[in-house]
């Protein structure tokens, strides 16, 4: 190639090596991460289904919509209710259209607590019950709730006599025969019906012991052995006029001074 030829060359074809190459642009960086507070987020709210909403597995609707009528039945409290002594426990409080503390404050309003009532009370508060379920749309005034349990009779009501009754029925025994006693002192001298020997002065451990029977008259230890352990008719009470047999279970039993 000769020298004096020239060459036509584009300037932008030439490299320049001295020239600095231009810094590469990169994302600032942050001298410190970035916290992120989880507490600070407002959590979702969560909503729970009720148990009485939820399908349940296995079970119709059909029967869930009857036992939600049944619950509306002042009625259906009555067989969930315990009477323990003087104390009634309802384990169904909460259901229904009514609670069973709504009803007892409405017809008893001087009633403190549930815990407070007494059997004759609790029928009466079924009989209330049980006239609001056969009349749901009619409402009584406390004059009319008196007026109505002033002649109720509870049905499972005992009648228990007092002492006076009892005592112009006591009937007292007759007198006792010629020869016997009921009562007696120190000086008096008891004896035996059957040996005829004085009670409670023999040496003997057995025959000095006093036994009583059911008939009434006492013998000594040695008789009543015998009565106790004898068949018929030697087992037959030997007081006069005295038809009893005494070799049967609790007929004769030792008496203690």
């Amino acid at each position: 190639m000769p020298l004096n030829e020239s060459i036509d060359v584009n300037s932008s074809d030439v490299i320049d090596l001295t020239r600095t190459p231009s810094p590469i642009n990169e994302p600032p960086q942050s001298s410190a991460p970035t916290v992120i507070d989880v507490d600070a987020i407002p959590d979702d709210p969560f909503t729970v289904t009720p148990a009485e909403e939820r399908p349940q597995r296995g079970r119709s609707r059909r029967r869930l919509r009857r036992r939600r009528n049944l619950a509306s039945n002042p009625l259906s409290y009555l067989e969930d209710m315990v009477y323990l002594g003087p104390q009634v426990v309802s384990r169904r409080s909460s259901r229904g259209s009514r609670s069973l503390l709504e009803i007892m404050t409405r017809s008893f309003p001087d009633l403190g607590s549930a815990n407070a009532m007494s059997p004759t009370l609790f029928e009466m508060l079924l009989g209330r019950m049980r006239y609001e379920s056969s009349h749901p749309g009619r409402e009584t005034s406390a004059s009319g709730v008196n007026d109505y349990f002033s002649d109720y009779v509870p049905e499972t009501e005992t009648h228990s006599p007092s002492i006076e009754e009892r005592k112009a029925t006591y009937v007292p025994p007759k007198p006792a025969s010629q020869g016997y006693t009921r009562s007696f002192g120190s000086e008096t001298a008891m004896a035996c019906p059957r040996c005829h020997e004085e009670l409670g002065i023999s040496k003997s451990v057995e025959k000095a012991s006093v036994w009583a029977t059911k008939c009434g008259h006492v013998y000594c230890g040695s008789c009543a052995k015998v009565l106790k352990t004898s068949r018929r008719p030697e087992a037959k009470c030997s007081a006069l006029g005295c038809n009893r047999y005494l070799n049967t279970k609790n007929a004769i039993w030792e008496l203690y001074f």
